[in-house]
């Protein structure tokens, strides 16, 4: 008897089969879209968020008040009109100006440069203050100095002296140039020029372990660094600046240990000769070429007595920049046994108070006003204005 045939339906199996790789194929599209959806919506959010830091507002200077660009006689409608070249015959006159700290980040270029100073004229300012050598040791100008061009990265612009200071007067401003001496990290060459050494020795010494980001800073005693500030002295102000203003004539903070590795010149009570040392040879730069030099030192270290240039009879500057930061001002004060507490006061008074001091101190200097705006609502600062009018200024650096 044959045997019996057994038919097997595959039709139906393949169906299934065919059936369930159409449901997997469609499972898996589900879940890409899911996830491209997921991952799509933070980075959609990322350059949203991107887009709009960049369409930020560009950088203002402070709002000069009604009265003092009254004070200064200026219309903010008034075109722009450029100023006469200096004659280097004779320093020129301080008195009379307003000036605004333009930003680092607008020394990039000719164009960022000029939109910064157009903003400055439009908001009521007669100078403008460009940092040409910042905290740190940065240079934002195109330095020829062989010194400078030892050390690492420490150039960051393209521009000239002479080209910054021509687009300030094309501005109509008086062109004020900052230059910080001594806060000055940067390496000059192997042998770190300038630095300060540890005593009887070619070591440099640096604020901390280097693994810790220790620095080394300039010394006011080195050869190489009096060398260094005559220079860029003599550089800025033959660009063409009327005024420079010299920052950070000062000491590192030194801790007792510090003291004991460099030695006899920094432990030593007339030390601070050191600081009237360098603060006198940028002068003397400068005057040379016809700039005035102002010597910043900022008001608490001043009434605080923490300041050691500040040290009026030996100083050949004749101006002091004295940096005021109400917001971030100590709150209370000592003068000859009595507590002053600024925190009662209302601003102006507060105002009046330190500057009388520091007008006191200064003895025959003249002092300029360089008041920070930070976190001053515009009727404090209108009223800080008013307070340094009464006392009789004329000229005032803002930031």
């Amino acid at each position: 008897m044959a045997g019996r045939r057994v038919y097997r339906n595959s039709g139906g199996r393949e169906i299934w089969k065919n059936a369930l790789n159409i449901f997997l194929i469609i499972l898996s599209f589900v879940v890409v879209v899911f996830l491209i959806y997921s991952i799509s919506g933070p980075i959609a959010n990322y350059f949203k968020n991107r887009a709009i830091e960049s369409e930020a507002e560009p950088w203002r200077p402070a709002p000069l008040p009604d009265q003092l660009i009254a004070e200064n006689n200026i219309e903010k409608e008034n075109p722009v009109t450029p100023i006469d070249e200096p004659s280097n015959a004779n320093i020129k006159s301080t008195q009379n100006f307003s000036a605004c700290f333009i930003p680092v980040t607008s020394m990039a270029s000719s164009e960022t440069l000029k939109d910064a100073l157009q903003m400055a004229r439009a908001d009521g300012y007669t100078a403008a203050v460009v940092t040409l050598k910042d905290k740190g040791g940065s240079f934002y100008y195109n330095t020829s100095s062989e010194m400078a061009g030892l050390a690492d990265n420490a150039v960051k612009s393209d521009l000239t002296a002479e080209h910054i200071c021509t687009l300030i007067k094309a501005a109509g401003l008086k062109p004020i140039a900052s230059v910080n001496l001594l806060e000055d990290h940067n390496i000059y060459g192997g042998y770190k020029q300038g630095a300060y050494k540890f005593e009887n020795s070619t070591s440099t010494w640096y604020d901390n372990r280097v693994e810790s980001g220790g620095k080394p800073w300039l010394s006011p005693f080195e050869a190489d660094t009096k060398d260094f500030v005559a220079f860029i002295s003599d550089e800025v102000s033959k660009a063409g600046f009327e005024s420079i203003i010299f920052d950070g004539i000062v000491f590192p903070p030194f801790r007792q240990s510090d003291l004991n590795y460099i030695g006899s010149t920094v432990k030593a009570a007339d030390r601070y000769l050191g600081l009237v040392n360098i603060a006198n040879i940028a002068t003397e730069a400068a005057n040379k070429n016809g700039a005035a030099s102002m010597l910043k030192i900022t008001a608490e270290d001043i009434i605080t007595g923490s300041s050691e240039v500040f040290k009026p009879d030996l100083l050949d500057s004749n101006i002091i920049l004295v940096y005021y930061a109400p917001e971030n001002f100590i709150k209370t004060i000592v003068i000859n046994g009595d507590e002053i507490v600024l925190s009662d006061m209302i601003i102006s008074d507060s105002t009046e108070v330190v500057f009388n001091i520091i007008l006191e101190a200064a003895g025959d200097k003249e002092i300029i006003p360089h008041l920070d705006s930070a976190g001053l609502t515009q009727a404090d600062f209108n009223d800080v204005i008013t307070a340094l009018i009464k006392l009789g200024f004329g000229a005032y650096v803002i930031s």
